[in-house]
């Protein structure tokens, strides 16, 4: 059979991690750390963050971070609404915290493009409600926690206001 150029770079396409883009636009509020504990505001103790928890206010507009297929949505009782995208190269973003409506046609199996909308900030994370409005996000590649931070520019945080 014959293979056009295309089917080649189809191929070669699912071995590539893809570019990733911030999902709401705005700042890390609490840095990813997979193996250091870090403090939670939330439930005062102490515990690893397999995630970046990215600033966002209520309602606010959630994006894919990269093209994929939705695999999951899920209700975590501490997570709060919750979504995975499978991307190319084994990568893998999960998004916490949001809303608990989702936009028409966002569901399990469908087909998502990178800045499409997937759904909205939320309140629904009973283990970060101490924080300030965000979405908690993580990256996996082949099944092991990556810092998010590794594959997407953040503009960095404005710590001059206090509030």
């Amino acid at each position: 059979a014959d293979t056009t150029a295309a089917d080649t770079d189809k191929k070669n396409d699912a071995g590539v991690i893809p570019k990733f883009i911030n999902p709401t636009g705005g700042t890390v509020m609490n840095a990813h750390s997979s193996e250091v504990p870090v403090f939670s505001k939330t439930m005062n103790d102490y515990r690893t963050h397999n995630g970046v928890d990215i600033s966002a206010q209520p309602s606010a507009d959630v994006f894919a971070a990269a093209d994929g297929t939705i695999t999951q949505i899920w209700d975590d009782p501490m997570m709060g609404k919750c979504l995975k995208i499978e991307h190319s190269g084994g990568a893998v973003s999960t998004y916490k915290n949001l809303s608990e409506d989702l936009p028409g046609g966002i569901e399990e199996g469908c087909k998502v493009s990178s800045g499409q909308v997937i759904g909205c900030a939320g309140e629904s994370a009973l283990a970060e409600i101490a924080e300030e409005s965000h979405i908690h996000y993580e990256i996996a590649i082949n099944g092991i926690s990556a810092d998010p931070c590794k594959y997407i520019e953040f503009s960095k945080e404005d710590n001059s206001y206090e509030g």
